[in-house]
């Protein structure tokens, strides 16, 4: 028979711990309004504060844009999902605190650095693509050529960069262009394998790009 494990916020106050609000839904709305699913009813709170969701790897949280901002472990949480992890304090508008419980969690549990576009884990060279990890693995070249590009996302790299990276110590008159086109092509079709989106732009006449908006 399967566990079943139910994820908690459980509110931090001066005297220990608060009220204990299960999360139970795929979508779960913390705010001021009378219609959220965990009702705050402070007036620092939003009517729509946070929004808490269930994701194949995990949960995540995202303030709709908030007049008082919502917080993780101190950092500032946008619109863009970012990734709970149990024990996280969450903080909204300055006014009230939760930590997050997850017991389904465990210290082997997957740590991915970002869920939306390309991220590397330069600990092991794995490589993630939209919280998809690429496997197998890269080859050693289509692992320098992304990871220069990783370091300079958003920046367009040169014809001349991408031979210095990957192939150290040979004049770039000696690589030729089938060899770059060649090895641009398979890490291309290697991030398209984890995911429909494209992040590597070919700038005709410049060189290439990483791009994540």
């Amino acid at each position: 028979m399967e566990t079943k494990f139910t994820v908690h916020l459980i509110e931090i106050t001066s005297a220990g711990p608060g009220k204990d609000f299960p999360i139970e839904k795929e979508s779960t709305i913390l705010g001021r309004d009378e219609a959220a699913d965990i009702v705050i009813e402070i007036s620092k709170i939003s009517r729509q504060h946070a929004i808490i969701t269930r994701t194949p790897l995990g949960y995540t949280i995202k303030d709709p844009g908030s007049h008082n901002g919502t917080f993780i472990n101190g950092i500032n949480v946008g619109k863009e999902p970012m990734l709970l992890k149990d024990k996280d304090q969450i903080v909204l508008g300055g006014a009230i605190a939760f930590r997050f419980h997850d017991p389904s969690m465990t210290s082997s549990g997957v740590n991915i650095g970002k869920l939306f576009g390309v991220w590397i884990d330069e600990n092991n060279r794995a490589v993630w693509v939209d919280a998809i990890m690429i496997d197998p693995p890269l080859t050693a070249a289509q692992y320098h050529l992304l990871f220069l590009l990783y370091q300079h996302v958003n920046q367009i790299v040169t014809r001349n960069q991408i031979i210095h990276e990957v192939w150290p110590g040979i004049d770039a008159s000696g690589v030729s262009e089938d060899a770059v086109r060649s090895l641009v092509k398979r890490v291309r079709e290697r991030l398209l394998e984890a995911s429909p989106k494209e992040y590597l732009e070919v700038i005709r006449g410049q060189g290439l790009r990483l791009s994540e908006k």
